[in-house]
């Protein structure tokens, strides 16, 4: 959802092979799937689309995920896909700093974007200006070595004001680590499991957590951290 209205991303198969990123606009009662061939979202000789997740931010559309380039050899680097309005054209960033296998897997926004997912199989954080998206990326390089997931559900990034968080598993146990608002970080254990989503409302954390017990919802204050 953006201020300009809902929309649905997903993939769909591209007449010239492979899955290109899609979105579905609402029109009536129907969906309307716009055309992807010729913008960022459409594979091409030199890089292949992957597209994980969507967020909206104000009345930019924003979808992360990584692409596959084709250089030396075959490599999987963490991407977003920007739509600053719907009259504007979709934009491709690829995250700086992203080591040799990375993906984006979730994004929030408060005055910045901030994008979390994984480099090299460690958690890693990416921000960038909405308003001016294009070169404005930069990885955190002050968030601690964190190992993580890979073949999970992938970590979830939270804001807490302008505090940006994420909520990730590694080897059964689910971890927060939260910005403190200047160059340090808090980390939390979460019940163990892995994380399935994760969101805030106001100051207070909401949580999924899939573990041998079953499906839990994990929730603490955030704002007993400043």
């Amino acid at each position: 959802m953006t201020s300009e209205g809902p929309a649905i991303a997903g993939t769909w198969a591209a007449r010239a092979g492979g899955l290109d990123a899609a979105v579905w606009l609402p029109k009536g009662r129907k969906w309307l799937r716009q055309e992807s061939a010729g913008t960022a979202l459409a594979n091409t000789k030199e890089i292949q689309v992957a597209p994980r997740a969507a967020n909206g931010a104000g009345p930019t559309m924003i979808i992360s995920g990584s692409v596959i380039t084709f250089g030396d050899g075959a490599e999987q680097r963490a991407a977003v896909w920007i739509w600053p309005n719907r009259s504007s054209a979709w934009m491709l960033q690829q995250l700086p700093d992203a080591g040799i296998h990375s993906e984006a897997l979730s994004s929030a926004c408060a005055q910045t974007c901030w994008v979390s997912g994984h480099a090299d199989n460690n958690v890693a954080l990416w921000s960038f200006d909405p308003a001016r998206a294009a070169g404005t990326a930069t990885r955190e390089s002050t968030l601690p070595s964190l190992e993580i997931d890979t073949d999970g559900p992938g970590p979830r990034t939270i804001m807490t004001g302008d505090r940006p968080g994420v909520v990730f598993s590694y080897a059964g146990t689910t971890s927060l680590v939260l910005s403190d608002g200047h160059d340090g970080w808090q980390t939390f254990t979460a019940p163990s499991g892995s994380v399935l989503d994760a969101t805030t409302v106001g100051d207070r954390l909401y949580a999924i957590i899939r573990s041998d017990d079953g499906v839990g919802l994990w929730t603490t204050d955030l704002a007993a951290t400043h």
